[in-house]
């Protein structure tokens, strides 16, 4: 018992330690490497519950009854996991397609002035899954999939 309340507590600290020296790594990279805010905490939070899990298996191997309890919580858990996927990347994909959309329909592009959603400004940038205004009040950052729910106006500019 005591060697499986060790594996737990070593395995939170380790990973909330790790998790947040990755963190840290990439935020210093992150021009170099051109990665984003919200993907630099996916990756740590990712690697703090990988190992999460990873300590609860070696808890529970320390029960002479371990490897039954295995394979129920991996059970447990790949159920877990693609219920989470599946319920995460529906965003995404929604996000996704209506940047594609935007891009390819030439809707808006970088440069235009617009508004959309109650939020006007210079459009800077299009990413897979944000559109980035600059307004006088700094920088919004809008979902793709806002945009095309809602009415884009597009303002007459001489470029």
């Amino acid at each position: 018992m005591a060697r499986a309340i060790v594996a737990l507590i070593a395995g939170i600290v380790g990973g909330r330690l790790l998790s947040e020296v990755l963190e840290s790594l990439l935020k210093k990279f992150k021009q170099r490497i051109d990665i984003e805010e919200p993907t630099i905490y996916l990756f740590s939070s990712l690697l703090r519950y990988l190992i999460y899990i990873l300590s609860f298996f070696v808890a529970i191997l320390q029960f002479e009854f371990g490897g039954a309890l295995i394979e129920l919580a991996s059970f447990v858990l790949i159920l877990a996991v693609i219920v989470t996927l599946i319920y995460s990347f529906k965003d995404l994909v929604t996000n996704a397609v209506s940047g594609y959309y935007l891009v390819k329909r030439e809707i808006i592009r970088p440069g235009d002035e617009v508004e959309i959603n109650g939020v006007s400004g210079r459009v800077r940038r299009i990413t897979e899954v944000v559109i980035e205004i600059e307004t006088k009040d700094g920088i919004m950052v809008l979902p793709n999939s806002v945009a095309m729910k809602r009415k884009i106006i597009k303002k007459e500019t001489t470029h």
